[in-house]
């Protein structure tokens, strides 16, 4: 039950929260909003993790393998030594200070502690390491990706074939198993699998290296949509999924940030689309339909990860990629078209 000040009637039920897009099927409705430089010494930037505690970005460099924490904007703020340990080309968040790395020509997972301090270093002999593919020299486990909500993970192999495994894990976290569950050839396109993200819906990101794009799949390897990367070299992804925020980084030393194009929401069957401003909403239905009705000073009840917006400002930058209901206030006491549930 949603609870509004001054409702003013009918509310317009555009979508669900269990019919809202998966970020995997709507790429094509992203856009690149800015390129940054990651600011540190090293620049064979590989993989990349969003840290949900902090709010920052951890990058790994598959020369040097240091791991250096960053902000979304690229400013350095920590680094730390992985000691005994090559050719690291993914990184993923698990949980707390816990994060995966897969070391490509090892072909291996390996579960790390980062210390409080997120500085020093991290010896590979007191980690716990899971073997997936021995010796490949250059095609071996080129990135890894966790799901915490479901306490799965993914690694994924970039070439001849491109391939995909799913990780098990014990109750302590620590990787244990693995089992190949796709092999794919980009149905005969040129192409490799860079860098993973796994999303808590299921599906899945890729990253394209050659082909230079992100691809949007399901867990069969159906592409749900993609977009075009502009980078000299894309390796890693990873995404804030509280408001849609995609990170792609690579080398040298590039990171480049996209999100939903401004304005957008579309519901699970793509035709409809609701655009916002400061002064109205215009609502396009899936027969073409189209009215505009004057909201300010009324109020729209929009819920996108526990947040209200209200009408009178300008939502052109509003992120709306994840699971979202919108209502539209018309007048009088307030109602849930579609439902019995109803506000006051």
């Amino acid at each position: 039950m949603y609870s509004l000040k001054n409702p003013l009637v009918t509310l317009l039920f555009l979508t669900s929260l269990s019919n809202a897009h998966s970020i995997a099927e709507i790429l094509d409705d992203y856009e690149m909003i800015s390129k940054k430089e990651v600011q540190t010494d090293d620049s064979n930037i590989s993989g990349v993790a969003f840290d949900p505690n902090n709010g920052t970005l951890l990058v790994v460099d598959n020369n040097t393998c240091n791991i250096h924490e960053v902000t979304t904007s690229g400013q350095l703020v920590n680094s730390i030594k992985l000691n005994g340990f090559n050719d690291v080309e993914g990184i993923a968040f698990q949980a707390d200070s816990y994060f995966l790395v897969c070391e490509e020509r090892k072909g291996n997972v390996i579960r790390i502690n980062l210390p409080q301090s997120r500085s020093g270093s991290i010896n590979k002999e007191d980690c716990q390491v899971l073997y997936i593919l021995e010796d490949n020299f250059n095609s071996g486990i080129e990135d890894v990706t966790y799901v915490p909500s479901r306490k799965s993970g993914f690694a994924v192999k970039e070439k001849n074939p491109s391939a995909l495994f799913r990780l098990f894990f014990d109750n302590s976290g620590k990787p244990v198993d693995y089992q190949e569950v796709l092999s794919f050839s980009w149905d005969g396109l040129e192409g490799d699998a860079a860098g993973i993200y796994a999303l808590a819906d299921g599906n899945i990101l890729i990253i394209n290296e050659i082909g230079k794009k992100i691809v949007g799949m399901d867990s069969t390897g159906r592409v749900l949509s993609e977009i075009k990367i502009d980078m000299n070299q894309p390796e890693g992804i990873t995404c804030n999924e509280t408001d849609g925020t995609i990170y792609v980084a690579g080398e040298e030393r590039e990171m480049a940030i996209f999100s939903l194009k401004k304005d957008r929401i579309r519901n699970r069957d793509g035709k409809s689309v609701c655009f916002f401003s400061n002064t109205g909403a215009e609502i396009i239905l899936s027969n073409k339909k189209t009215f505009n009705k004057s909201i300010s000073p009324q109020k729209i009840c929009y819920t996108l990860h526990g947040r209200y917006i209200e009408a009178g400002k300008d939502y052109s930058g509003l992120h709306c990629a994840s699971q979202f209901m919108v209502f539209k206030i018309i007048n009088g006491s307030s109602r849930k078209t579609g439902g019995s549930t109803s506000t006051k």
